[in-house]
């Protein structure tokens, strides 16, 4: 069920009796509760301030001020009014719930959970809102055991430049420009001002419509934001939903209402007579806007929140998939993400299988939304349990829209926590550490199922960059179902399109052998996936089949990494990270520049003992379709420290062990390695050697 939280709002009908000689009283609160209902907290407030000058012992009128105080974020005020109410024979109910708000938006969750359990009393037995006031004490037991963990990040507000005591929310950071965020935001200056629940224009009691505004970043500091065009910002509401990862196009909402109104794409284009070209969205997303932002990660991929019949319950997380010229169906994220209660604002980082999303599920949350993270297990086909980012990136309050930049180290998100300028405010998030999830230059294809639609080019520095799902399997005969030769036929033709590209294909096997015998399997499982590709028509010198060892495969027996390497001279600095088999493949195979020992070339396995005694052993098909086995060790940083590994090992190979050196894992022959001394300076001491 979707939690309401209008008890939070107004939870009580205040009566207005007439009492002869009061009628001045009886007036300005009137006004001062319609200001309230409307969240004009402050108007409120200060009509109550004017009313209480000659009637300060009006309990009606202390109990609305400090409610409004309240959501002006002024707490210690607000407490101290309502303390003093506490002292009066029959109090507001409400008082003690207004007092475990306060108490929890400090996290003093034992006091908060106190005054909660007294509100629990005021309550009958049926009342409906007794089960919110239950997940409130849930989620202030969950803060009792969550906030004396070690924080992840610093967080810190954006300041007076970007928020207001309006409401700002929706960050999205440029794909183009580091320095630049984008966000949505109602506050004075808006195109179509203050506006009642049906549109019409109200300065008194309307709210402010959304725009979308751009800010950008200047010797650290974030300098005054600038509406977008008035081609964009019109009088109704605008709210800045995502960009294309190329940065060509941004997905916005335009609406009379945030629950009604059309999801559009700008493509940047100008027509004719200062006409904006937009396009509607054709999609089975909802249009509506707000907490139920959509991520689009990428041109065939979308996440997004919808309530729609089939689901949890409240806002779920789907995926739909741009296939065949259309967006499929919606899928489901699973019962793993998604609960009787609200998912919304999801974030898929770059590795395709670590999403962020905010939840409200009172078993995950501290208070409201808050932020939490999955990955998707690959070899269980199924999402890990979510785990909440913890204080002080969550608060007891509402945290939404959470945007890893692309350094992997900061975020920016929203919140409505108390200690904030406004309503909800923008707030950054330093992390500690670096996060993995962002490290790789290239999106993942669709995830959430254990099978894979399809690998997704992306741009990645100055050319494309395909990252795609590993694979697994039990034997060699089911490498190639259906669920895998979809992601091939795609990888088949971009490498066709793309000859210089070359696709580094390593096997793995979980079967308990020596160690040469597993690399033989591990480059046999690889081959079966190049001898499919070679029939699409794929070069064999687009290919690179090696086994490989991995100590940490969960299920399947034998399994398969596949790699793009950029061609020669590309400006992109590393091949592809993406999912990978165990924790051998990206730093180990990956560097810019390594040496290896080439311990033995044979049709056969090779039996030495010298295979076990170096680290990194690989074994390589010389050439495909057939070939001889290449048998190397060892992932040396330098020449000189390939030379010491080959004259202490050497002697005990009964040959001639070589040094080979190896650019983003393309094997140099001496005549290549001139071209690369440039780049790799050290590649000179091998040269004068030969």
């Amino acid at each position: 069920m979707r939690i309401s939280y209008a008890l939070f709002s107004m939870i009580f009908l205040f009566s207005v009796v007439l009492v002869r000689g009061q009628e001045t009283l009886v007036d300005k609160k009137r006004q001062a509760k319609e200001f309230f209902i409307n969240a004009h907290f402050q108007d409120a407030y200060n009509v109550l301030q004017t009313a209480q000058k000659n009637h300060l012992e009006d309990k009606e009128s202390n109990f609305l001020m400090a409610l409004s105080l309240y959501h002006l974020n002024r707490l210690n005020e607000a407490e101290t009014i309502l303390l003093g109410l506490l002292s009066d024979r029959s109090p507001y109910a409400e008082t003690w719930l207004y007092l475990g708000r306060i108490f929890q938006d400090r996290n003093e969750f034992l006091k908060a959970t106190d005054y909660y359990k007294a509100f629990l009393k005021t309550l009958s037995s049926d009342d409906p809102n007794r089960n919110v006031i239950r997940d409130e004490i849930r989620r202030c037991s969950n803060g009792l055991q969550w906030q004396f963990r070690a924080p992840m990040a610093i967080v810190e507000n954006l300041g007076p430049q970007i928020n207001t005591p309006y409401d700002e929310f929706g960050p999205l950071t440029s794909p183009n420009a580091v320095d630049r965020l984008y966000f949505s935001s109602a506050r004075p200056g808006c195109s179509g001002g203050q506006r009642n629940r049906y549109g019409a224009q109200d300065d008194v009691f309307g709210r402010f419509t959304c725009d979308i505004f751009s800010a950008q970043l200047v010797s650290g500091q974030w300098k005054n934001p600038v509406g977008m065009s008035y081609l964009i910002n019109t009088p109704k509401h605008e709210i800045a939903l995502d960009f294309a990862p190329s940065g060509r196009a941004m997905y916005y909402f335009k609406g009379s209402q945030f629950s009604e109104g059309q999801i559009f794409v700008d493509t940047f284009r100008s027509g004719g007579n200062n006409v904006l070209s937009t396009d509607p969205l054709l999609s089975p997303l909802d249009a509506v806007a707000g907490m139920s932002a959509p991520h689009f990660v990428n041109d065939t991929l979308i996440l997004f929140p919808s309530s729609r019949p089939g689901g949890y319950g409240g806002l779920d997380l789907y995926r739909t998939v741009f296939r065949n010229g259309r967006w499929t169906a919606p899928q489901t994220l699973g019962p793993e993400i998604n609960s009787a209660f609200d998912e919304t604002t999801p974030f898929l980082a770059r590795d395709g299988k670590s999403i962020y999303y905010s939840s409200n599920n009172p078993n995950l949350s501290i208070g409201g939304f808050d932020i939490l993270k999955s990955v998707f297990n690959t070899h269980a086909g199924k999402w890990s349990t979510s785990a909440n980012l913890g204080i002080p990136i969550n608060s007891s309050r509402d945290e939404t829209h959470f945007r890893l930049s692309r350094d992997g180290y900061t975020a920016f998100f929203a919140s409505s926590r108390k200690d904030g300028l406004g309503e909800r405010d923008l707030y950054a998030a330093y992390f500690f550490d670096f996060l993995p999830e962002m490290s790789t230059l290239a999106e993942v294809s669709p995830t959430g199922s254990s099978s894979p639609t399809g690998p997704s080019a992306v741009r990645g520095g100055n050319s494309s960059v395909l990252t795609i799902q590993p694979l697994f399997f039990d034997k060699e005969e089911e490498a190639l179902s259906s669920n895998t030769t979809g992601q091939l036929d795609v990888i088949a033709q971009m490498l066709l399109q793309n000859p210089k590209l070359q696709l580094v294909l390593t096997g793995y096997s979980q079967v308990e052998l020596a160690v040469s015998s597993r690399l033989f399997a591990g480059v046999k499982a690889a081959k079966v996936i190049a001898d499919y590709l070679l029939k699409r028509g794929v070069s064999p010198s687009s290919l690179r089949v090696r086994g490989a060892l991995s100590p940490d495969m969960e299920t399947a027996l034998k399994g398969v990494d596949l790699r793009l390497i950029p061609p020669p001279g590309s400006k992109d600095p590393e091949p592809s990270y993406g999912p990978s088999i165990g924790s051998a493949p990206a730093t180990s195979f990956y560097s810019k520049l390594t040496y290896r020992l080439l311990i033995a070339e044979s049709s056969v396995i090779y039996r030495g003992a010298l295979l076990a005694q170096l680290e990194n052993p690989i074994t390589e098909l010389k050439s495909l379709p057939e070939g001889n086995y290449l048998y190397l060790a060892g992932n040396f940083n330098t020449y000189a420290e390939a030379k010491a590994a080959q004259a202490k090992f050497g002697p005990s190979a009964g040959f001639a062990v070589q040094v080979i050196p190896f650019a983003r894992e393309r094997s140099l022959k001496k005549e290549d390695a001139y071209a690369y001394t440039t780049q790799y300076p050290d590649l000179v001491q091998f040269l004068n050697d030969k």
